[in-house]
């Protein structure tokens, strides 16, 4: 701002930037900030903030949006990510409801935020697991005539989605002879990391990086184990999708990766480290299939149907 001559604005984000610091509450940042966004010009029946709790778009549905009723819907952990709690708690207390797509990061939420605990309500994250079917039948798949086991873990690569737990468990699995490869579809921050984690190990042909698939649900439906190794999540929607396939399963001990694999036969939640996701891989591949997929949020819909009544 102050190359371009805007010197008053300048001036002022730096006061607003000043009073956070002393006082950390970015209300009147936000304020601020989108103070000539206007509001939408209709009235909705429901307003909903969805990726919560996110304090930008909070701020926007509660002070930008006119509607009858309005809801937050948490997807994150709320201890495991930095968040305003006071704008939080400023804003929050206009929605109808709050809800939360895991039981453990509802027990979680109420904890930190007791005066909302009346709002909250379990909603998981929809699955259709007809659509991801049928949309795996028309998906690429591996191609590259591998005879072993080949294990899957999709997402963006990120230190909270755990890649670099994964590279670890895979140097573990070959060091016991294990005849495996480790497949990771998503692109993000860390991938140069782990190849170069991979290349120092001397396992990096048997990391193969497939980068961002628009359908990764082929990998998913012909992988010999799906694997999430995240250090946090809020519920897990790549390991909600992996579900609707028969694969074994291994998810690192994340917010709602117990509730979402109680009812899975070949379904292992481990301890977040290498040599845990390692046992757990060898666990998983000697497991029979699953039951099947189990849809019960899809009627959870229905929640916000009655919101809007």
């Amino acid at each position: 701002m102050i190359r371009h001559g805007n010197l008053i604005e300048a001036f002022v984000q730096s006061l607003i930037h000043i009073q956070y610091k002393i006082v950390p509450d970015r209300y009147w940042f936000y304020k601020y900030i989108i103070r000539k966004e206007p509001s939408l010009p209709c009235i909705f029946d429901l307003a909903i903030s969805f990726a919560g709790p996110s304090s930008m778009i909070d701020y926007y549905i509660c002070e930008k949006v006119v509607a009858k009723k309005k809801c937050g819907w948490i997807h994150f952990d709320v201890s495991q990510i930095n968040i305003d709690k006071r704008v939080i708690e400023r804003l929050y207390k206009k929605f109808e409801k709050i809800f939360i797509v895991s039981e453990t990061g509802k027990e979680i939420f109420d904890e930190k935020f007791p005066q909302f605990a009346d709002k909250t309500e379990l909603f998981h994250n929809v699955v259709l697991q007809e659509q991801i079917l049928s949309m795996a039948d028309k998906a690429p798949t591996f191609n590259d005539h591998f005879d072993g086991k080949r294990i899957l873990t999709v997402g963006r690569l990120s230190e909270e989605k755990g890649q670099r737990f994964a590279i670890d468990a895979l140097k573990i699995l070959l060091n016991k002879g294990y005849k495996v490869k480790w497949y990771f579809v998503g692109e993000g921050n860390h991938r140069n990391s782990c190849e170069l984690l991979a290349e120092e190990y001397g396992i990096r042909e048997n990391a193969v990086f497939l980068g961002t698939q628009t359908n990764p649900y082929g990998f998913m439906k012909n992988c010999d184990v799906y694997v999430q190794p995240s250090r946090h999540e809020g519920f897990c929607i790549t390991l909600a999708e992996a579900l609707c396939f028969d694969n074994p399963i291994v998810a690192t001990n994340f917010t709602g990766a117990q509730e979402q694999l109680q009812n899975r036969q070949n379904g292992v939640v481990v301890g977040m480290s290498a040599r845990n996701i390692s046992d757990g891989v060898i666990k998983a591949l000697e497991m029979e299939l699953a039951d099947g997929f189990q849809e019960k949020s899809i009627n959870d819909l229905f929640k916000l149907l009655e919101l809007i009544k």
